[in-house]
């Protein structure tokens, strides 16, 4: 659950999910990664999805972007970072998904080089300095250059026993 201090007591944040104009409130939820933006928008990664915390109604909504694989409305949200153009870089097992800074529209991560399948696997963390995006992947680390969209990739294996 999500709580927040009100300057007297911790209270539960509820969730929230609108359906047909209509506010219904979900189950309690696992959350997994926070983060703020540069525009104050407080991002919930749990493992029902990607959610936002609307400070008005004080209850966590669900993303409204067209989701067409359903990836980042239903699977479970690693980690959560911003590019410097804006852009929020969403972490899932499905591979690294891409939110417009409108939060309008949702795509996976696109990449130039031959290594574009590495964005499709598990991504488990994300680290970002400018145009230089650090993911760590199942089995390996990967630099993706957010400007140039190329990307390598590092092996890491166990070492052996001398």
């Amino acid at each position: 659950d999500l709580v927040r201090f009100d300057g007297i007591d911790f209270l539960s944040v509820p969730t929230a999910i609108e359906e047909s104009g209509e506010i219904k409130l979900e189950k309690t939820i696992q959350i997994i990664s926070l983060f703020e933006d540069s525009r104050d928008v407080l991002w919930v990664g749990t493992r029902a999805g990607l959610r936002w915390y609307d400070r008005e109604q004080e209850v966590l909504r669900a993303l409204e972007a067209v989701d067409t694989e359903s990836f980042v409305s239903r699977s479970s949200i690693n980690a959560l970072a911003e590019t410097a153009t804006g852009e929020l870089l969403i972490a899932t097992y499905s591979g690294l998904f891409v939110l417009s800074s409108d939060a309008l529209e949702l795509k996976r991560a696109e990449s130039e080089s031959p290594l574009q399948g590495i964005l499709l696997g598990g991504v488990h963390d994300i680290l970002v300095r400018g145009n230089d995006i650090w993911l760590g992947l199942d089995g390996g680390l990967s630099h993706f250059n957010w400007q140039t969209k190329l990307c390598s990739y590092i092996f890491l294996t166990p070492k052996t026993p001398t």
